[in-house]
């Protein structure tokens, strides 16, 4: 499949309990490492810090194209077959960025 095929991803944010509070991570993007106070504010942090390494990706034409444990890469379903995979199911929480629509010139 080619690249345009790709519609969004999956991400899994990690998350842990530290004595300042929670620390997020996606070790499917990569340089995402973020605090908060509690978990759903390292959560949130992690899930925007993410999007915006993605939009920076997709801006610089440097987007991921394989899956990872912790990365799924969503495609468009062929127009000739539709393979539906088994359920992916990241291994704490998940954060879902969708590509935004190409403009049209």
């Amino acid at each position: 499949m080619k690249n345009t095929d790709i519609i969004g991803y999956e991400i899994a944010i990690l998350t842990k309990k530290v004595k300042t509070g929670y620390i997020a991570k996606c070790p499917g993007v990569g340089g995402v490492y973020e605090e908060g106070k509690n978990e759903k504010e390292a959560f949130k942090n992690a899930c925007n810090a993410a999007i915006a390494i993605m939009e920076a990706r997709l801006k610089y034409g440097s987007i991921l194209t394989e899956d990872s444990e912790y990365l799924k890469v969503i495609r468009r379903p062929s127009k000739s077959i539709l393979h539906i995979p088994p359920r992916w199911q990241p291994p704490i929480k998940e954060c879902t960025f969708i590509l935004p629509k190409p403009q049209l010139a």
